[in-house]
């Protein structure tokens, strides 16, 4: 099997960021999202200690809700596939 090059847009970026409250830092996320080009943007971003649930346009949001805080918030950009899957574990739920 030849060896395939990706180009940039076949790659997929997932962006981690614990950003300790996302209502504090909303306004930060949406302006560095406008000052990117849409084939530089994640398809994936994993946001850490995001109270409340952070929502961003062209994005949808899957969030177990915390009992106590920090929570973790996934969000998918639309064109992405998505399918929520209940585990039989107790913790929290996951995504294929």
């Amino acid at each position: 099997m030849a060896n395939k090059t990706r180009t940039p847009s076949e790659l997929l970026r997932i962006w981690q960021w614990n950003c300790r409250s996302y209502s504090n830092k909303r306004n930060l996320l949406h302006l560095n999202m406008l000052n990117i080009t849409q084939t530089q943007r994640p398809q994936v971003l994993a946001l850490q200690e995001t109270n409340p649930i952070a929502i961003l346009p062209g994005y949808s949001a899957y969030t177990r809700q915390a009992i106590e805080i920090p929570q973790v918030t996934l969000l998918f950009r639309r064109n992405i596939l998505t399918q929520l899957h209940n585990t039989c574990c107790t913790g929290p739920e996951h995504k294929l």
